[in-house]
């Protein structure tokens, strides 16, 4: 019997789990903290660096008005 409806996004993710039961791997609670984490810092610092390079231009930026 043919299937009147197909739903591309359920058939991948049933295709996902079984793919995932054969293999039969699990997520380490401590080694998906420990990567959240690192992902997390590397943002944070490049946004410290923009933030400071932003600051940095805009003193410049002061600075050379208030010259003239």
């Amino acid at each position: 019997m043919a299937t009147r409806y197909y739903d591309e996004k359920n058939e991948r993710i049933q295709r996902a789990r079984m793919r995932a039961a054969k293999r039969e791997e699990q997520i380490e609670k401590g080694r998906f903290t420990s990567t959240w984490k690192e992902k997390s810092n590397l943002k944070s610092n490049s946004s410290t660096w923009r933030l400071l390079f932003v600051l940095f231009i805009l003193c410049l930026t002061t600075y050379w008005i208030l010259k003239f």
